[in-house]
């Protein structure tokens, strides 16, 4: 063994480190609540990893650290079992237990102190190792005939942490089912170069060109995103430049080790300092050799499986047996279903001559598309529309013809092999044509869909807004049943005034409430859209402009309106882009707000608000309330880029109102926040006429910073169309790289995705990326309510500067409200307010809950909370706030 590995002061990592460790990298293992570890995958005897069952759900599960009470080698602290892999904790090292390539998967550790237990590195210094934030779960271990040898009753932490495993030195193990990932905190005065790494079964490693660490183990390629180092001044995370520092102790041994350390730029060192990245989870390109494969948008349901739509001229794109359509001719659209790592598809499906621009997904797993067909539709027995009406003539003498394109909606079964519904949306004369853009499921399965009719005969329903077209194009809003053979509410939307002539609105964004009330977005050239009195922006301030609505769809007529307003200002803007083949640019949240992104040519005349996170650039971020009036239904409205073309083509938000956007740029003119690619990659010129990248943000809930920003891409010609989030704030994005004059070399994928390679260049080719932010914190807890007094008990750990540490407990006074909380669904931590939503029960009734407590980041000081129970019999309830003493 190297000497190094023999100072006192490092700490050995076997395999590789796990800064960035995800399941793609270790498909196929996985220990069940069931099962035990054998004593063949311990430290004490490397041997084989239990193969199971890959459990669906998995993702929304925090990461469980076991403490060892006899279930493991007595060397081991904590353990944790993840998606394909085993981390063992003890006083000096972490080992990694994960499976090879082949079916015999093994431990890949060659450590002789894990050969043999009774080896440790000699130390001279104490380290303190304590789990944090227990977890409500425990863990059972039943194995074999000997009640001597079972294992009961076993706390499980949030978190482990090793404090002082330098001086002034702490290092945090977090994470979830999905990722595993460790933070460095150096607290002030502490010398980060003093951290140095030693690491063993790593057969080469390598710092690339843009600063990932790459391993090559026994299991295939590991990458290390580049870690994000910052600091919080004033409550905003400041980066300081740096990386990994790599050195090879004996290169040329079979077994050679490898020392890592961090290079760190200047920072004030009276503050902590994290070494903290955002991880990109996985990255996989999809397609095949055709000259475009593009994905148009993004769903994910709540295990983590990603759902994406597009269009394809490859007659060899991939999909799965037993599917709706595996052949084609091409060109064709497609649906395709990912697994939660990114390894592999669930089904992937050929869907006929339509194209698909929208994607919702229902809780059972069942996919909901839209787009525009001719003839050859497939449509099921019963649906709403089921033939094809009208021809399309062009030519001087209209001696050319093709079928009018009509807008469709389609629902597909889970394990995409059948079509549960599929009907025509449009109407049937010549010479006109229906575009549906996007497409939006409630709870019962009702759809929701918009785009755009230059039909006069669109199907409309009795008391609808508009029963009649207004301007040369309209959008439309329409409801169809859970059953997909009627309309529950459809109407046209639109002006008829232009200065120049005819005027044109398009639907390009749609949502729903929890109370049905509809919402869509999209952009109008006419100067007489329908308002509402008190909406933000009344008129039309330029040539295109925004607008936003909102609909009732039990109410008739006039009344069904309930909020719409202009957006924009003195040039061209539009919700998305300008043409409706990205996701969904508008998202509405559980309380009823809207969330816009697209692109504004207006320059500074576009809105925005004082305390929002940018007011310069082209791609815009809005949030609406439509139950307040004038100035105040603007939330925050931002313009972020700098770039000749910045895009924001898709939005999505999460239970507590933080937003995610993706799009395409050709450079922004702004610094990167945790960003796990912090500068446009280094492709040709190509595209858009510049070096192009996809990018992803993420919003905090006041609208007021970036929580993440990075690039996406190669540098040639990369756009993010779509986004999803799941339940615990992990993004999904997708898109295209490449194209006619483009290379495909170069865009970043991860080790075990799918598919990492391409075609060739001249290609178009769709990606579907998860980006999981290393900064999520976790929490446990419940809400007691009954009569006039209650309780909660909450568990909260965040993970950076230590603040909304410990445990949370407080009498409340309630009235009008009995609840009994059932379990946690969510925790987001943004600045010093730790909110927690969950599910619960009043009387019987369900209901939802959500404690929100802030610090004011004294020690020993009393800090302000809030809670709100609604639903069932607690509506309407109030709860009182007030203050209590956050244990730091």
């Amino acid at each position: 063994m190297n000497p190094v590995c023999k100072y006192s002061d490092k700490f050995r990592w076997i395999v590789f480190p796990v800064l960035v460790l995800t399941v793609s990298l270790f498909p196929g293992a996985q220990r069940t609540k069931a099962q035990s570890i054998p004593d063949s995958v311990n430290p004490a005897n490397p041997g084989r990893v239990t193969q199971a069952r890959f459990t669906e759900g998995y993702g929304k599960l925090p990461l469980g650290f076991e403490a060892n009470r006899g279930q493991s080698d007595p060397q081991v602290r904590f353990l944790s079992h993840g998606s394909g892999y085993t981390l063992f904790l003890t006083d000096q090292e972490a080992v990694l237990a994960l499976p090879t390539g082949s079916q015999d998967p093994k431990v890949a550790s060659l450590g002789s102190n894990v050969q043999n237990p009774k080896s440790k590195i000699q130390n001279t210094f104490v380290r303190k190792i304590a789990g944090i934030n227990e977890l409500p779960g425990k863990s059972n271990y039943f194995i074999g005939n000997d009640p001597h040898k079972w294992r009961s009753n076993l706390p499980m932490y949030a978190k482990v942490k090793y404090q002082d495993i330098y001086p002034g030195i702490d290092v945090l193990y977090y994470g979830n089912q999905q990722q595993l990932e460790t933070d460095f905190v150096v607290r002030r005065g502490a010398n980060p170069n003093r951290i140095a790494l030693c690491f063993q079964g790593a057969k080469k490693m390598e710092v690339q060109g843009q600063g990932d660490l790459t391993a090559r183990t026994a299991a295939g390629e590991v990458r290390l995103r580049k870690p994000f180092i910052y600091q919080e001044v004033n409550g905003l995370r400041r980066e300081i430049p740096g990386g990994y520092l790599l050195r090879a102790l004996n290169p040329k041994s079979e077994n050679p080790e490898y020392e890592v350390g961090f290079k760190v730029g200047a920072y004030d060192r009276t503050k902590t300092l994290v070494i903290d990245p955002v991880l990109l989870a996985y990255s996989t390109l999809l397609g095949g050799s055709g000259l475009s494969d593009v994905v148009s948008a993004v769903a994910v349901d709540a295990a983590g499986n990603a759902y994406v739509v597009g269009e394809t001229d490859s007659s060899d794109f991939p999909t799965t047996p037993g599917a709706f359509q595996t052949q084609t001719t091409p060109p064709s659209s497609f649906v395709t279903k990912l697994n939660p790592a990114g390894t592999g598809l669930v089904y992937s499906t050929y869907f006929g001559l339509a194209t698909i621009w929208g994607i919702a997904v229902d809780a059972g797993g069942n996919v909901f598309f839209t787009g525009y067909a001719g003839e050859g539709l497939p449509t099921t027995e019963g649906a709403y529309q089921t033939t094809h009406q009208g021809t399309f003539y062009y030519g001087s003498n209209n001696q050319f013809s093709y079928p009018c394109h009509r807008a469709f909606v389609t629902k597909l079964n889970p394990t995409g092999d059948k079509l549960l519904y599929s009907t025509y949306l449009g109407g049937n004369t010549d010479n006109t044509e229906e575009l549906g853009a996007e497409v939006a499921v409630d709870a019962t399965g009702n759809a929701y869909v918009t785009g755009s009719t230059s039909s006069i005969d669109f199907p409309t329903t009795p008391g609808a807004f508009q029963p009649t077209r207004k301007g040369e194009t309209d959008a439309f809003v329409t409801k169809l049943n859970a059953a997909g053979s009627g309309l529950v509410y459809s109407t046209y939307f639109g002006g008829a005034t232009v200065p120049w002539g005819s005027g044109s609105s398009t639907g390009l964004g749609i949502g729903a409430d929890l109370s049905g009330n509809i919402y869509v977005a999209g952009r109008t050239a006419t100067t007489d859209l329908p308002v509402t009195p008190g909406a933000y922006q009344t008129a039309n301030a330029g040539d295109i402009d925004v607008f936003v609505a909102k609909f009732d769809p039990t109410r008739e007529g006039s009344a069904s309106l309930l909020y719409s307003t202009y957006l924009g200002g003195g040039g061209a803007d539009s919700p998305g882009n300008f043409y409706p083949f990205g996701g969904n640019s508008l998202a509405v949240d559980d309380t009823g707000k809207a969330y816009v992104t697209g692109v504004s040519w207006s320059g500074p005349s576009f809105p925005t608000t004082p305390q929002a996170f940018s007011h310069d650039g082209q791609m815009f971020v809005a949030k609406i309330d439509p139950t307040l009036s004038g100035n105040a239904s603007l939330v925050y409205a931002a313009k972020f880029g700098g770039g000749e073309v910045d895009l924001g083509n898709s939005i999505a938000v999460d239970h507590v109102g933080t937003v995610f956007v993706t799009g395409g740029t050709e450079g922004f003119h702004q610094n990167t926040v945790n960003a796990f690619q912090p500068t446009v990659g280094g492709g040709t010129s190509c595209g858009f006429g510049g070096s192009a990248d996809a990018f992803v943000l993420r919003v905090n809930p006041g609208g007021t910073r970036l929580v993440y920003f990075s690039y996406l891409g190669k540098g040639d010609n990369d756009a993010g169309t779509g986004i999803a989030v799941d339940s615990i704030g992990n993004a999904y994005l997708a898109g295209w790289t490449g194209g006619l004059g483009c290379s495909n070399a170069g865009f970043p994928t991860t080790p075990g995705a799918f598919q990492t390679g391409h075609a060739g260049d001249n290609q178009k080719v769709g990606f579907v990326a998860k980006v999981v932010d290393a900064g999520q914190a976790s929490g446990s807890g419940g809400i007691d309510v009954a009569g006039g007094t209650g309780t909660f008990d909450f568990s909260v750990q965040r993970d950076t500067t230590g603040a909304l540490t410990g445990a949370l407990q407080y009498v409340n006074q309630v009235t009008g409200a009995k609840a009994h909380a059932e379990k946690v669904t969510g925790l987001v931590i943004d600045g010093q307010t730790a909110t927690f939503t969950g599910t619960c029960t009043t009387n019987a009734a369900p209901c939802t809950f959500a404690v929100s407590v802030t610090d004011n980041g004294s020690p020993g000081t009393n800090d302000s909370f809030s809670i709100s129970v609604s639903g069932g019999s607690a509506e309407g309830g109030t709860l009182r706030n007030g203050d209590i003493q956050i244990q730091h």
